[in-house]
């Protein structure tokens, strides 16, 4: 019995170790996402990693300072901004080649691992104007 209740601790804690925290996030195309790391302010000896879904670092704070050694993807330049006191990261100008999934990584006194599925939505103004005409036929007819 006692083995059993040491075999279910352990695996309880390689399950919250190894199993990330996985938010879905859906932004309109040009617009900007911010993934939040829910941190109010970083630690010293905080290191964060921003990956994108291949594993390619694309934004790092090491000592609460912004690593410049990671230049971002072709995809990536000029678009994101990094917060320097709590390590949220922010996509901006969003197009379809930023959907996908991000991972954070931090390492040091706040040890937390959390993923993003960001998504990107597109309104269809085209449907919106077809309806819209179609009810003003069907209203006039009515008049007739």
């Amino acid at each position: 019995m006692r083995n059993h209740s040491l075999l279910l601790w352990v695996l309880l804690f390689v399950d919250g170790v190894f199993c990330a925290d996985e938010v879905s996030v859906s932004v309109m195309k040009g617009d900007s996402v911010t993934l939040h790391t829910n941190l109010t302010e970083l630690q010293s000896g905080d290191t964060i990693d921003w990956m994108s879904e291949d594993g390619v670092i694309i934004a790092k704070i090491e000592n609460k300072k912004i690593s410049e050694k990671y230049v971002p993807e072709r995809r990536f330049k000029g678009r994101l901004e990094l917060d320097s006191q709590n390590g949220s990261l922010t996509i901006r100008n969003i197009t379809a080649e930023h959907k996908g999934l991000y991972i954070l990584d931090i390492s040091g006194g706040n040890l937390q691992s959390k993923r993003f599925n960001v998504t990107i939505r597109v309104v269809l103004v085209v449907f919106y104007y077809q309806r819209k005409l179609r009810l003003e036929r069907q209203r006039r007819d009515r008049n007739l």
